[in-house]
């Protein structure tokens, strides 16, 4: 038995190993740059602010959608929240705790599968069970490239769920209490993965029918037990979300939306996973980190050209910059005030071909359909023109960036010396923008993850301050309504 016991031990010691190995990247340079890691970030503070309030289950976030308030925990799971409140009580900054929780969903995962699997399989199987469930490709995407932290805890307590409830089979009563306790951590981390493992409960207790299949009740009655009584358990919750639907907008279409339930979108061609990464020839065409800037297709000066050399040489959150601190940021927020108010200039022109790759233009040609002419915009959301080009303050990201070679990290397409603040380009402003002339849209342009992987925690924060919300710091989303060509060094100005 002692052997047994060690054996089981040493396997899922091995297990949590390797888990390791997919955790550490995630210590290796401060909080992830991932697409969801900072709204996260910001709903956890939020959890704390209403805390310290006196008002620990509150549902309203004060400070979301740019400080008019927002009630995300009256629809969205708040345990992943809690956990990271949990960790910052006792004085972990918001950050660690986050890489916390992201390395012990992980671990989680791995050994819940190796739990769930061993319950059926040699303890060979259940190892190998384990190690598929940890490094599947949804599981490491949504720990690395999402930042979905949420759903990443939820599919960590999955198995362990599923385990629960086919141990409650065998052993009834002993082990509902334990199954409906598991159920309820699950349905109050992730939404939409709680259905999953609710259903997959009732299935697992269908698959244990004992034979004759006749005695179904005497099946189905554990499982269902628990998970009444996980529900209840969880109603504070889900109740009041489910009474103030009428309330929200969940029915009304959206285009993005729209075309999800088409699963042919969502599937790789068999051959892109053979396809072998391109050795390119030329070193300026070489990626870097998750930036890839490349050679502008149109002349430039040699300024632009000695911009577009060092840029290669920058990789996101490796720079050999200093990120500015909040103190700094605000001693030069002097200056990015003073950006003309009225004839402004053009002093950069960036053009995204796809996904994090730049090319730096003397000229380019906005169009009332693509944006940008060549810009991935109208590949990627061309249903949405209010966000066809972003404009951001030139005086403003040469502070945050420090560099001129760094500009491009930003990804916007137009950094203009004007003033862009809400008083001075309110929505529906229209711009004369060399021979383009472009219209102000009201959807908000806020900081994200890949800006404070680029420029640091605090100037994200610095740019999503409510001072920073006012003066647009982060820059303006804007339409096209005229097209024609735009240069660097062209005039901006108000119409």
């Amino acid at each position: 038995m002692a052997s047994r016991r060690g054996s089981e031990q040493l396997r899922a010691g091995l297990l949590m190993a390797l888990a390791t190995l997919v955790i550490l990247p995630l210590f290796w340079r401060g909080l992830p740059c991932s697409d969801d890691t900072l709204p996260h970030f910001f709903r956890a503070v939020q959890l704390d602010v209403n805390l310290r309030q006196g008002a620990p289950f509150l549902q309203w976030g004060p400070d979301l959608l740019r400080g008019y308030g927002y009630p995300i925990f009256a629809f969205y799971a708040p345990l992943t929240y809690w956990l990271l409140e949990a960790l910052h009580l006792p004085g972990l900054d918001f950050g660690p705790a986050l890489q916390i929780a992201f390395a012990g969903s992980l671990w989680l995962a791995g050994w819940g599968a190796y739990v769930l699997a061993r319950r059926t399989l040699a303890p060979a199987g259940a190892f190998v069970a384990g190690l598929a469930y940890l490094f599947a490709p949804y599981v490491l995407y949504d720990a690395i490239p999402r930042g979905a932290l949420p759903e990443l805890l939820a599919l960590a307590l999955l198995p362990w769920a599923l385990a629960a409830i086919d141990r409650a089979q065998i052993e009834r009563v002993r082990t509902v209490l334990v199954a409906a306790l598991v159920l309820a951590l699950l349905i109050l981390t992730h939404n939409v993965v709680s259905i999953f493992g609710l259903a997959l409960a009732l299935l697992l207790a269908v698959a244990g029918l004992p034979r004759p299949a006749g005695e179904l009740w005497r099946a189905l009655s554990p499982a269902v037990a628990a998970i009444v009584l996980a529900l209840g358990l969880t109603a504070f919750f889900w109740l009041p979300g489910v009474a103030e639907l009428r309330y929200t907008q969940s029915s009304r279409p959206d285009p993005p939306i729209a075309v999800w339930p088409r699963f042919e979108q969502h599937l790789v061609p068999p051959v892109s996973l053979l396809a072998l990464p391109e050795d390119p020839a030329d070193p300026a065409q070489a990626r870097v980190g998750r930036l890839r800037v490349l050679p502008a297709t149109e002349p430039v000066d040699a300024s632009a050209l000695d911009a577009q050399r060092a840029a290669v040489e920058v990789q996101n959150g490796n720079s050999r910059t200093r990120f500015l601190t909040t103190e700094e940021l605000q001693a030069g927020l002097d200056d990015v005030r003073q950006a003309p108010r009225d004839d402004g200039t053009v002093a950069l022109i960036v053009r995204r071909p796809a996904l994090d790759e730049r090319e730096l233009l003397a000229e380019g040609r906005l169009d009332p359909v693509q944006g940008l002419v060549g810009d991935y915009w109208y590949s990627r959301d061309p249903e949405h023109p209010e966000y066809q080009v972003t404009l951001i303050n030139a005086r403003l990201i040469a502070l945050v960036a420090q560099e001129k070679e760094r500009w491009a990290l930003a990804g916007d397409q137009l950094y203009v010396d004007y003033d862009r603040s809400a008083e001075n380009l309110p929505p529906g402003t229209r711009l004369a923008v060399g021979e383009a002339i472009l219209e102000v849209s009201a959807e908000p342009h806020t900081g994200c993850g890949k800006f404070m992987a680029r420029f640091g925690r605090d100037a994200v924060l610095f740019v999503n301050s409510p001072e920073g919300r006012k003066l647009n710091l982060r820059g303006i989303n804007a339409r096209v309504v005229q097209g024609g060509i735009v240069r660097a060094g062209d005039p901006v100005r108000k119409l």
